[in-house]
């Protein structure tokens, strides 16, 4: 290793060991501008908690090879990465790679694990990926950084403490990669960007207009030729044959353009198909009663979404993510004295209508 490499990568242990955290340490070292490790296409640049961590815990560091950790095995057209049996894995010495004494590594390690959050009583002891439970996290994007906006704590009147939407970029990595270090409470951003949906996006003439869409759409289908379900469920059967049989070819002769292309295209067709097969058993007076009850229940729907997006945070990501496809860009800005986040997107409601309205709170 490069020596101005290793001498970074010896900071970074002793940093540790002196009490910074994995974020503590990626501030550091953006804001002295230390050339960060290259990571392809996948990195942004700078320094971030996650490359902290994984550089702690990295065995070659200690002049240690390990090879055979995990098993890559063909599964399905792919490859599936399982842990592999420790009695399995070689450790082989390379003293030329060592740049961190034996005694330094060791007391990284004791201290990663004292300071790692302990199970509930509860835990199955079983690691899942963390999931995003909050309305508009990482559905937004800083407008200085680019980077996701996720959640931190802010203070509000009387002291307290009170989850708000924060720049990720300034949180884990400083004001050298981001000067944003805007904190506003995320009961309120949600709040906002409810009412504005509300008042200027789902109208009741926005709704309407839907409603007109999914009328018209539906009248062009029923008024068109329709196959019978008999000859769609023949179809299907020879397409599904043809599917399994190429799905075998894949998994035994590897990822072949071709038979994967083949596949694709069968995937395809069977999805159209079963959509057809579902319209072909309804009936035009089945679908002329469905149309009476969406129009009966879409504008009461429509009026009860605004308290719904603010009481249910999980429930309205996933209306955001729908609405928001291109997500939302979070801009500082000033409402009197205070600063705010000032928030625009375009939202996509239908095949023919989109609305772009910056919404600041």
């Amino acid at each position: 290793m490069d020596p101005a490499e290793a001498s970074v990568v010896q900071r970074i242990y002793a940093l540790y060991l002196e009490g910074q955290g994995y974020s503590g340490i990626a501030k550091i070292l953006n804001r002295e501008a230390v050339p960060p490790p290259k990571a392809g296409r996948r990195g942004s640049g700078t320094w971030t908690h996650s490359a902290i961590r994984a550089m702690l815990m990295r065995p070659k560091y200690r002049g240690l090879y390990v090879h055979g950790k995990v098993n890559r095995t063909r599964r399905g057209g792919g490859r599936v990465a399982t842990q592999a049996d420790p009695s399995e894995v070689m450790q082989i010495e390379k003293p030329d790679w060592r740049i961190i004494d034996d005694i330094t590594w060791f007391r990284v390690q004791d201290e990663i694990r004292s300071r790692a959050p302990k199970p509930s009583e509860k835990s199955t002891g079983r690691r899942t990926a963390p999931s995003a439970k909050y309305a508009l996290s990482h559905i937004g994007r800083c407008a200085s950084c680019g980077l996701g906006i996720g959640v931190g704590q802010t203070k509000v009147s009387g002291g307290k403490r009170v989850r708000s939407y924060v720049c990720t970029g300034f949180q884990k990595k400083g004001k050298a990669v981001c000067p944003v270090n805007l904190s506003q409470p995320m009961a309120e951003v949600d709040e906002a960007i409810a009412r504005h949906l509300r008042d200027h996006v789902l109208t009741r003439s926005m709704v309407q207009r839907l409603i007109e869409e999914i009328d018209s759409e539906l009248s062009r289908e029923l008024s068109g030729p329709r196959r019978e379900a008999e000859e769609i469920v023949d179809e299907l059967r020879v397409l599904k044959s043809e599917q399994s049989r190429l799905a075998k070819a894949v998994a035994l002769s590897g990822d072949i353009a071709e038979l994967v292309s083949e596949l694709r295209k069968r995937n395809e067709r069977i999805r159209r198909l079963e959509a057809e097969q579902q319209a072909a058993l309804r009936t035009p007076e089945t679908v002329r009663r469905l149309i009476a009850e969406v129009r009966a229940t879409a504008l009461t729907r429509a009026e009860e979404l605004t308290s719904a997006l603010v009481s249910d945070p999980s429930g309205a990501r996933e209306f955001y993510l729908k609405l928001f496809p291109d997500g939302l860009q979070f801009s500082e800005a000033r409402k009197g004295k205070r600063r705010v986040w000032a928030i625009s997107g375009e939202a996509h409601l239908g095949s023919s209508n989109s609305l772009s309205d910056p919404t600041g709170t």
